[in-house]
């Protein structure tokens, strides 16, 4: 029987205050965006796309259903809440 490889993301999910590095491969003039407007705002550039990237990521029926295996990050974005009925 052949070994599977450990995930390397499973560990993050148990420490999801955690940063885990990434890299993203983007077109030259979406990280000048990103930068430009990162520093415009005061803001460091790799939390500003995470938050773009999680608000982004919420428009999807399945990050709510991943949303109840991960932590909220402290000073990050809660899960978004439901709305009242």
């Amino acid at each position: 029987m052949a070994r599977r490889k450990a995930n390397p993301l499973a560990g993050a999910l148990a420490h999801d205050s955690q940063p885990v590095r990434a890299s993203l491969t983007l077109p030259a003039g979406v990280l000048w965006r990103l930068t430009t407007v990162a520093s415009r705002l005061g803001r460091d550039r790799s939390e500003f796309a995470c938050e773009l990237i999680d608000a982004g990521l919420a428009r999807y029926a399945l990050d709510k259903a991943l949303r109840q295996f991960t932590a909220a990050e402290p000073g990050g974005p809660a899960a978004p809440e439901e709305p009242a009925a």
